[in-house]
């Protein structure tokens, strides 16, 4: 059997696929497949028990006549496909082992975009760890009780992406063209103050003072709802308008 097959990603920032070097998407197999592979993916690279990946791959009650047995079938197939060394096999329990994931590459673009905070390319990284998303992480698999944890993960990762992205434009004088993404933003997090502050300053820096306010008005009365207030720093932009 071949060993890692370099050339292959793993997608999870969006519906669980595999493409090549080319972006060509690599046929994964059936639903259950897949699964099983997503779960692999969400451990992060931590031993998943057989057991476990049983009772995450089938409904109670719907296993099939050798669960165990079927598992290792899968794994087997995914090896072929992926490489000997993508599925590593630990005491009772598989692991991911050396395929890249879009994950683990988000997740290194936002580590370096923090260590280069303040200089002109924390914003190209930034914008480079967000451009590989393609929907919501784990697509609709997220639910999954073996997968959700990771798939929150994520997208709290994607969130203050966002917002680091949003602040490296603002503070290079981007403002205009970064009216429409704010507000897509907002929408998406209704509760997450930073958007908000950042729709605040985007609307005033363009001359949209009464907008501005609104935007603040509108963010209390969520606020409110939810018994919670804007905190210092919103309110002193507010008060700036």
């Amino acid at each position: 059997m071949e060993g890692t097959k370099n050339n292959m990603q793993i997608r999870v920032l969006g519906p669980v696929d595999v493409v090549d070097d080319d972006g060509n998407a690599v046929a994964l197999g059936g639903p259950t497949q897949v699964r099983i592979l997503a779960t692999l993916v969400a451990a992060a690279k931590q031993p998943v028990q057989i057991d476990s990946l049983v009772a995450h791959t089938w409904p109670a009650g719907q296993f099939p006549d050798n669960p165990i047995g079927t598992v290792r079938t899968y794994v087997a197939r995914l090896r072929r496909l992926l490489g000997a060394d993508a599925i590593e096999t630990a005491p009772g329990a598989y692991r991911l082992g050396a395929i890249e994931t879009d994950a683990a590459q988000f997740a290194d673009l936002i580590e370096r975009a923090r260590r280069m905070s303040g200089s002109p390319t924390a914003a190209d990284l930034w914008r480079q760890a967000l451009d590989l998303w393609r929907d919501a992480a784990f697509g609709e698999l997220a639910d999954l009780d073996a997968i959700h944890p990771e798939a929150v993960r994520l997208e709290e990762l994607r969130a203050e992406a966002t917002e680091a992205y949003f602040d490296a434009r603002l503070a290079a004088g981007g403002a205009r063209e970064l009216t429409a993404p704010v507000q897509t933003a907002v929408r998406e997090f209704p509760l997450r103050e930073g958007f908000r502050a950042q729709q605040m300053t985007v609307l005033a820096r363009a001359g949209r003072q009464a907008d501005a306010l609104r935007a603040f008005q509108d963010f209390r009365a969520d606020l409110t709802e939810v018994g919670l207030e804007p905190s210092r720093r919103l309110m002193g932009i507010d008060q700036s308008f």
